[in-house]
């Protein structure tokens, strides 16, 4: 905890910190110091002089533990990151309207850890979102190379990373794998990224609200940790009425009406006991001066189902996951339709908080690119885009123009299919003269007269005509010869 922070990843003198060193340097990242040979100045501060808590108040561990054995709270979280992770992300150069086809980036994201067969971009993000959705904090290693860019990515159990902060309440350095005895101490790769330093790696952190009564928002609040003793509660119903279920009848309270021996206390309360804990119970034969008067609740009377709704619906609504996506059964088509759409608006929302935060990778190279979602092969999302673009043709039609219809169902404005064009089009059919043209002279009409007719008779010269026809047009070329 002593030891001083530095820029670059600094293990201790060990097995794991000379085995981290040389898969580092295997992978092409730049050399990495060993304890003792450490050339940057350290920071000014350490883990020991760090005025706030390292880690949060809410054990990770145990929010990972209380979500893995609560059904419902692991089933509503798996179906949220994946539908998180679902949502595709594309690269673009800032201000670009097209994504890139191709980058190193869309390379690493592809394969995010080259030494792991088994990650995948859709398995990194879920575990991310599921991070965020438990310990309200998720962390990732960037190993970098040596011109600064990114050439993995290293998930980091949330209950392993310490965060160093500063007077202020600002994260300036993280450690990791403290638990476990050996750790390394990292600077956050925003740090590097904003001070363009050469480091062999950096920590990507990216964390909800927090709701710290310390004022501490170095940490974000998970969705579980508020509903921690309900869920407790929950699992300790749960358990009683296995424990209940599993005895043949439920505990209960035998007494006799006349004075009873020790031994015999001892053999009737064997006799008893033996047969409420068969499985499939069992008959004892009472006499008049025995009471037999059960102790035990039921499910019923313990509340088990009002209490596992009330918590069910807590997670739910905590997590955006509605109960159409859960399997249940809703009223019509449209309930479900409306449920989905609301999860899938929570789901778009968690998932632009994770490409805001791994916007970073794209800072690390020459020439910065940025991540952005793409909702348009959501189905459940395209049925309010539908709408508003029904209400801007409405808009515009009642006398609104076009820009601020868009503007007001917060869509941007097709520019393209409102540009003037900078020619007018030709049109094929012909005019009309109005009523308000200049009225021609008597000259200037048989002029054009005269031009129609001659015109008239060139087409004519191809074309067999009907005699009547033909002498018409001979006597309309004699009359213009004449003149």
């Amino acid at each position: 905890m002593d030891q001083p922070i530095t820029s670059a990843l600094q293990p201790r003198d060990s097995w794991w910190g000379r085995a981290f060193a040389w898969a580092a340097k295997a992978m092409g990242a730049a050399d990495v110091p060993t304890a003792g040979k450490v050339e940057e100045p350290p920071l000014a501060y350490s883990a020991a002089d760090s005025p706030f808590p390292t880690q949060p108040d809410s054990s990770p561990y145990r929010l990972f533990d209380l979500a893995r054995r609560h059904g419902t709270a692991a089933t509503t979280l798996e179906k949220r990151a994946a539908g998180v992770a679902s949502i595709p992300l594309k690269l673009y150069a800032p201000g670009a309207e097209e994504p890139l086809p191709s980058h190193p980036l869309l390379a690493l994201l592809n394969r995010p850890d080259p030494s792991d067969a088994t990650l995948t971009l859709r398995l990194l993000l879920e575990q991310l979102q599921l991070d965020l959705d438990v310990a309200g904090s998720c962390y990732v290693f960037v190993l970098l190379d040596a011109r600064g860019e990114p050439i993995s990515l290293t998930r980091q159990h949330p209950a392993t990373v310490r965060v160093l902060a500063n007077r202020y309440g600002a994260p300036v350095a993280y450690e990791v794998g403290a638990e476990f005895g050996q750790s390394a101490t990292f600077k956050p790769l925003a740090e590097l990224v904003r001070l363009r330093e050469r480091s062999t790696g950096g920590i990507l952190h990216i964390r909800r609200p927090s709701l710290d009564r310390d004022g501490q928002v170095v940490f974000g609040t998970g969705l579980l940790e508020p509903m921690q003793e309900s869920l407790r509660a929950d699992l300790a119903s749960t358990e009683r009425a296995r424990i209940s279920s599993e005895t043949g009848r439920p505990v209960a309270l035998l007494s006799s009406k006349v004075p009873l021996t020790p031994d015999q206390v001892v053999k009737a309360s064997d006799r008893f006991e033996e047969t409420f804990k068969r499985r499939h119970g069992g008959v004892v034969t009472l006499g008049a001066d025995w009471e037999l008067k059960p102790l035990s609740w039921t499910p019923k009377d313990m509340q088990l189902h009002e209490m596992s709704a009330a918590t069910r619906s807590d997670i739910m609504a905590a997590t955006g996951v509605t109960p159409v996506l859960m399997g249940f059964e809703t009223a019509n088509y449209a309930t479900a339709q409306q449920q989905a759409t609301v999860s899938w608006t929570q789901f778009a929302s968690a998932a632009a908080r994770l490409a805001e935060g791994l916007s970073l990778l794209g800072l690390c190279y020459a020439q910065p690119v940025e991540l952005r979602l793409d909702t348009s092969g959501i189905a459940a999302l395209q049925v309010s885009s539908s709408e508003q673009v029904a209400r801007i043709g409405q808009h515009i039609a009642n006398g609104m123009l076009p820009a601020a219809a868009y503007a007001l169902e917060g869509l941007p404005q097709p520019e393209e299919a409102f540009a003037t064009p900078s020619a007018p089009l030709a049109s094929p059919i012909p005019t009309m003269p109005s009523a308000s043209d200049e009225e021609p002279d008597g000259d200037e009409r048989a002029e054009d007269v005269r031009d129609a007719a001659e015109e008239l008779l060139q087409l004519l010269e191809d074309v067999e005509l009907p005699e009547e026809a033909a002498a018409a047009a001979q006597q309309l070329a004699d009359a213009l010869e004449s003149e």
